[in-house]
């Protein structure tokens, strides 16, 4: 019996199992009717559009050919593909619209009934165009965007009370000011938000009004790092889970963490804190690393966090050219030098801790003597 002349119940729960793999599920989808049949609802289930023509076909078919495929899309992401991300010289590369196809998208979203989560990394004027006059029929728990405000994007957040997590690019100081002021004079938005991604200062707009205990942010100047961990110790809700980008070299962070400790309550409610290191070529990787080293060297009087039960470093290479950031091996090489080399070590200021990975390490519980 070939593949495609499984049972259909049979052959849809064995593409579920192979769904991470779109190639392959593409591939079956385009076999014949009945493959196709099967495999439709996986393919539209979760959708990444990563050009213009791939989102004129999306829309295409939600809107001409095939409307009913709209109750099967839940998750829609338009975005740039991965080596755009990596290659750019610019902190966003957005996917560019045309303001018809912009229109055009905006009346199949109308159409996505059961969407639940949606990104879109293109222009703010696009983001707008977008929104605009836009009725939606979905109730969304992730939303991403731009990050500039605007009377639209307002207007559709608070029509979508059911978000748990935003995640919003960059904006200037203008931007940040229409937003505290819509915000803050304004009906209360996003009730039920609990984890929140962009910048430092709008998360500390949003932290006193909605209910967040996650937070993603980029890392920022020492004083905004320091002064952040008062406003964390303010929240609405105890703080869990942090994780911070580091996007230029330097140390920052750690202000953020001494500022915790100092505040015991926020201290004792940290249970994951992620520390993401962006790379990008022609940066003196070689300062880096020994400054990674000289952080690990430190990780007793840093890490005091009696909840704490994950930590983690990541290292994520930007831009084109060679990058020289810490490897694994180094990561191993630098805890054995400062004692650090197994999870007992960390607990000794952090009881709690359960998972410890360092630049691709995982730092293994001590083995029986």
């Amino acid at each position: 019996m070939g593949f495609e002349e499984l049972p259909p119940e049979l052959l849809h729960l064995t593409l579920r199992f192979i769904n991470n793999d779109r190639a392959t599920v593409s591939s079956l989808y385009a076999v014949n009717r009945r493959t196709n049949g099967s495999v439709r609802q996986l393919v539209y289930q979760s959708v990444i559009l990563y050009s213009t023509r791939a989102l004129g076909s999306f829309c295409d078919v939600i809107t001409l050919l095939q409307p009913s495929y709209s109750t099967y899309v839940t998750q829609l992401s338009i975005t740039p593909r991965l080596e755009t991300w990596v290659n750019t010289t610019d902190s966003i590369p957005y996917l560019p619209l045309s303001e018809g196809l912009a229109v055009h998208f905006r009346h199949a979203l109308g159409a996505l009934e059961n969407l639940k989560s949606l990104s879109l990394v293109v222009t703010p004027t696009m983001v707008r165009e977008i929104l605009d006059n836009l009725i939606p029929p979905f109730n969304l728990e992730t939303f991403n965007h731009s990050g500039e405000f605007s009377y639209p994007l307002l207007r559709f957040l608070k029509k979508q009370p059911s978000i748990i997590k935003l995640g919003f690019g960059p904006m200037d100081e203008y931007n940040y000011e229409q937003w505290y002021y819509a915000i803050a004079s304004g009906t209360p938005i996003l009730p039920n938000l609990t984890h929140l991604e962009g910048s430092l200062r709008f998360t500390a707009i949003m932290m006193p009004r909605c209910p967040i205990s996650s937070i993603s942010a980029s890392s920022s100047s020492r004083s905004t790092m320091e002064a952040f961990g008062d406003f964390i110790a303010r929240s609405m809700v105890p703080i869990t889970r942090i994780r911070i980008v580091e996007d230029t070299p330097g140390l920052a962070w750690v202000r953020l963490l001494m500022s915790l400790r100092a505040h015991h309550t926020a201290a004792s409610n940290l249970r994951e804190l992620t520390v993401d290191k962006i790379y990008k070529s022609g940066v003196d990787d070689a300062k880096r690393r020994s400054d990674e080293e000289f952080l690990l060297s430190s990780c007793s009087t840093i890490f005091q966090f009696d909840a704490l039960e994950k930590l983690e470093f990541n290292i994520i290479p930007f831009g084109q050219g060679s990058h020289h950031g810490p490897t694994p091996a180094d990561a191993c090489t630098w805890l054995a030098a400062h004692g650090m080399q197994d999870l007992s070590a960390w607990r000794v200021y952090n009881p709690s801790l359960r998972t410890v990975v360092v630049y691709g390490h995982v730092v293994p519980e001590a083995q029986p003597t």
